[in-house]
């Protein structure tokens, strides 16, 4: 990894919240070897990340713009995050002019249908 690359995933995990030094070093051992399978947006594009405190700033763009919002979901971080912190995340991505409705909708609900089809079947639906 180059140190454009390695700063430039540095910023976007400082950013999504993802700051824990066990986390970023398994991340950075996840993309060590990136260049030989394939670009790091391409490896990026594999993964699922959730939005627990980290919609605001660049970081609807970046995800929009690098993973696609199907690969995005409201992460509530449950138990760890306040129940007033999470509603609070779920109102600025509606109040959000970066995303459609369609996409607000996959946002909010439809990636982690995808991911976990049987929340479909749970009786707050």
């Amino acid at each position: 990894m180059s140190l454009e690359q390695r700063q430039a995933l540095d910023a976007v995990l400082r950013q999504s919240r993802l700051g824990k030094a066990t986390e970023v070093n398994e991340l950075r051992r996840l993309f060590a070897g990136a260049q030989l399978r394939s670009i790091a947006a391409q490896t990026l594009r594999g993964l699922y990340f959730d939005t627990a405190l980290s919609w605001g700033g660049p970081v609807p763009a970046m995800l929009r713009a690098v993973v696609g919002v199907d690969h995005v979901a409201l992460g509530t971080d449950f138990p760890y995050l306040r129940r007033d912190l999470a509603v609070g995340n779920r109102q600025r991505i509606l109040d959000t002019d970066a995303l459609s409705a369609a996409e607000k909708d996959r946002v909010l609900g439809g990636t982690a249908l995808t991911l976990i089809p049987r929340l479909e079947e749970l009786p707050c639906r």
